[in-house]
Order: structure tokens, then sequence, then C-alpha cells
């Protein structure tokens, strides 16, 4: 609130979990895991595959949503993908200041104005579909993020709230009143 940044996009991928391309994955890890031992391992969880009615299920893709190490593996992977992007790739785009907060597959783009915002969330989708990752279609949104407004949402905003690791972040009036701004 302090930097000026009143446009939020909360960013939610669908189905992370099932869906990373384990191509992608271990040319990343390529670039940060030399151990062969500490990459033998991985290896065994993503082909860990998963036990379901006692019917053993390999896998292609994806890694296992519950998996100790899959939260390290997501990190990684959209350290790549999306983190480095939006600080090289993608920073010239949007006009003035922005910040990207992010674990695991939950992320927040934070952004001055609302072109900045709209155009990021173009180019996010488009970005994160070359790497087999798609956005969820309602919870992916623009949100207007102030202290005080009046009329509650502004109305080019998709709501006044967004949802980050658990918490729903809400701006506006009711924050500022003493209430909780997390739900």
């Amino acid at each position: 609130m302090e930097q000026g940044l009143r446009w939020v996009v909360g960013v939610e991928v669908s189905r992370y979990f099932d869906i990373v391309h384990h191509g992608h994955l271990r040319g990343f890890l390529d670039l940060r895991v030399t151990d062969g031992v500490v990459r033998r391992m991985i290896e065994r969880w993503l082909k860990a595959g998963m036990l379901d009615k006692r019917v053993l299920r390999r896998t292609m893709g994806g890694k296992p949503q519950d998996g100790v190490i899959s939260p390290l593996l997501s990190n990684i992977y959209l350290h790549h993908v999306l983190d480095r992007w939006s600080e090289t790739g993608a920073r010239p785009y949007p006009r003035g200041h922005c910040l990207q907060v992010r674990y695991a597959d939950d992320a927040v783009m934070a952004f001055e104005n609302h072109a900045a915002g709209m155009q990021m969330l173009a180019l996010l989708g488009e970005r994160l579909g070359r790497h087999g990752i798609t956005l969820h279609p309602t919870k992916t949104r623009l949100v207007g993020f102030w202290f005080r407004r009046p009329q509650g949402c502004h109305p080019i905003a998709a709501g006044t709230t967004f949802d980050f690791i658990g918490f729903t972040h809400e701006g506006g009036n009711r924050a500022r009143a003493g209430t909780s701004s997390l739900r």
C-alpha cells in the first residue's frame, strides 16, 4: 500500500501439481542441481506414481501434490518460468512500479496502474502456456486494492479481494476500520 500499488493480479494455476512437464523440470534442475545422488532421488519422486485403490499408476507429467519435495520443485520450476521472466522478459512492458510475490504455485503481482496489470495478465497466460501451465479462468483476475473506496469495487476491477497462500486479502474501508483484513 505504501508503494502506491493499487492493482493486484492474483495468479491461480489450474491443476499445477498434475501438469508439470517433466522434461522442462529436468532442464531447470540441470541448471541448479549437479549432485548425482540428489538427482536420482528427485527422479524417483517424479516417477513414483500414485497408488489408487491398490492400483499403481505411473505418471509421465506432474508431481505428487502432498510429496515433501513438491514445494521445492515448484519453486525451481516457476523460478525459471515466471520469476526470471517477470524480472527480465516482461519488465519492459508494464509501465510504473511492479512487485511480484510467489510461493510454490501461488503468486500475486501488484501494479501502479490498471493498464500495466491488464497487459501483464495477457502476457502471463501466454508465457505460462508455453510451458504447459494454464491459469484458472475465474480465480486469476485483476482486482482494485485501495485503502478507501467509497463505492466499493472500481468499475473496471474484478473485485476488491484476492487470495494468497490460504488468506483472503481485502482492501477498502473495512480493512482500515480495525477489522481483520485476513479472513
